[in-house]
């Protein structure tokens, strides 16, 4: 089977879904992670295909943090996330797209 796994973050998001990647794979599966291009090389060495998902989210990450730490108001807290993120989302769902063409499985976690 041709699964996909879809994960966007920080690496404590990519590596519990490598570790079920390479999991798949022993059992006979072909499988590609597809993230943010940052972990391409980290993915690739442990022996999955990759497929590049959006931007470097570990800026978005920064970003946040610096932006939102001035205010405690989750209402707030999203909007700033959501003014770092949301321009990119339209990417992001292009490319899950376009890498799960031949898939015949997904694995999507947030």
């Amino acid at each position: 089977m041709r699964i996909t796994i879809i994960t966007v973050g920080t690496r404590g998001d990519v590596q519990p879904l490598l570790a079920l990647g390479l999991g798949l794979k022993a059992a006979g599966h072909k499988v590609q992670l597809a993230s943010n291009p940052i972990f391409e090389d980290f993915v690739k060495s442990r022996g999955l295909d990759f497929a590049p998902v959006g931007d470097n989210s570990q800026e978005w990450v920064k970003q946040f943090f610096a932006q939102s730490s001035r205010t405690k108001s989750a209402l707030a807290k999203k909007a700033i996330l959501w003014r770092i993120v949301g321009s990119t989302v339209e990417q992001m769902m292009t490319d899950a797209w376009n890498c799960s063409q031949d898939t015949q499985a997904i694995i999507y976690s947030p």
